[in-house]
């Protein structure tokens, strides 16, 4: 449908960017010939960077039949996540040196293989409790089970739920 179009109330007509909103990283319409790299070049950092998701980028007719007034995009390198500068690591162990009740919580990266180890050194390093997402499942350890005091968000008042 073109831009145009967009807000009138004809047969087969949808809010495709809202639709789209619930189940990407990012959704976006292209509304101008002179917006089509911001809007892509945003699609893809967005679907690349932290936790890699769909991203949605709407391109109404009258605007894919224009010639975009735009740079070709350079090619994305996607760097992956890595360990946090030294200044960023000092600061996050002195803030939980001074925490009166600390406890992880974990979230789906915690489980992936390459995050285990670190997750595994920082829970039984001050015998902390981990309290996990659904998503976590898995990210603690037999050897560390005492220190998991269950899961968040799926029951009212569960033990990791009063925890946090």
């Amino acid at each position: 449908m073109a831009v145009s179009e967009r807000l009138k109330q004809i047969h087969q007509a949808m809010d495709s960017v809202s639709i789209c909103k619930a189940v990407t990283k990012f959704s976006a319409e292209v509304d101008s010939p002179e917006s089509t790299a911001e809007v892509l070049t945003n699609a893809f950092r967005t679907a690349e960077t932290g936790r890699p998701g769909a991203a949605f980028v709407s391109l109404p007719k009258d605007i894919m039949t224009k010639p975009a007034e735009c740079e070709v995009l350079p090619q994305s390198h996607f760097l992956a996540m890595g360990p946090a500068d030294q200044t960023g690591i000092e600061e996050a162990a002195r803030l939980l040196n001074r925490a009166k009740k600390p406890v992880v919580l974990l979230g789906l990266l915690a489980s992936k293989p390459e995050n285990a180890v670190a997750v595994h050194e920082l829970v039984a390093s001050g015998k902390l409790p981990a309290v996990g997402t659904f998503q976590a499942a898995g990210s603690i350890s037999q050897q560390l089970f005492r220190n998991f005091a269950g899961r968040v968000g799926l029951l009212a008042n569960q033990p990791a739920d009063r925890i946090l």
